[in-house]
């Protein structure tokens, strides 16, 4: 009895634990050193969440506005450098201000239908061969800062060099009245205006 408790109290046993432990500890400080330290992860983490900017769309290489005879491609022709040409509309653009109300009212569906109508009145009594075919107005291109109102006369969906100012003179005597505080030039106004359609 005496031996087994002196045995269990020996240098040598706490010594072999020691030496346990001295033999053990390299294995984890190695292990611990094949990691990337916590800045290392940070950084890499951070560049892999560093995405590249998707390419802006190709009708954004092209002029927002062109006066009439300064002639846009025609929609879809691949441009070097630019890309494909996208829709532009041949019109005039107007602030919701400046326009008065028709009869069919000052809402965009409206101030359309009225358009329609006085350019049909117009081919009526003045009948061309050549002629824009579908006026419209919309309201806004698409952009966030856009709310003015287009009264289209044409496109470059057909070639625009064969468009003439014949071509939409029905279209300009249709245009609506204007409130009496407003000083718009329809000529200033009237051009290439591009959407972001292509």
């Amino acid at each position: 009895m005496t031996d087994h408790n002196h045995r269990r109290s020996s240098p040598i046993a706490t010594t072999s634990k020691r030496v346990t432990f001295a033999e053990t500890s390299p294995k984890v400080l190695n292990s611990s050193s094949s990691n990337p330290s916590p800045t290392k992860k940070t950084q890499r983490a951070k560049t892999q969440s560093v995405k590249k900017k998707p390419p802006l769309p190709s009708w954004t290489r092209f002029p927002e506005f062109q006066p009439f005879d300064t002639k846009p491609p025609k929609r879809g022709t691949n441009i070097e450098g630019k890309g494909i040409t996208p829709l532009y509309v041949l019109g005039w653009r107007f602030s919701a201000m400046d326009l008065a109300a028709g009869p069919s009212g000052g809402h965009c569906s409206g101030l359309h239908n009225d358009f329609v109508l006085r350019w049909a009145d117009n081919l009526r009594e003045n009948f061309t061969k050549r002629c824009i075919q579908r006026p419209l107005v919309w309201q806004s291109l698409g952009r966030m800062d856009d709310d003015d109102f287009y009264y289209i006369a044409g496109s470059n969906d057909h070639d625009p060099n064969k468009i003439t100012a014949r071509d939409f003179q029905h279209a300009k005597a249709a245009l609506p009245s204007f409130q009496p505080w407003s000083t718009v030039d329809v000529d200033q106004v009237f051009g290439w205006y591009r959407t972001m359609r292509t």
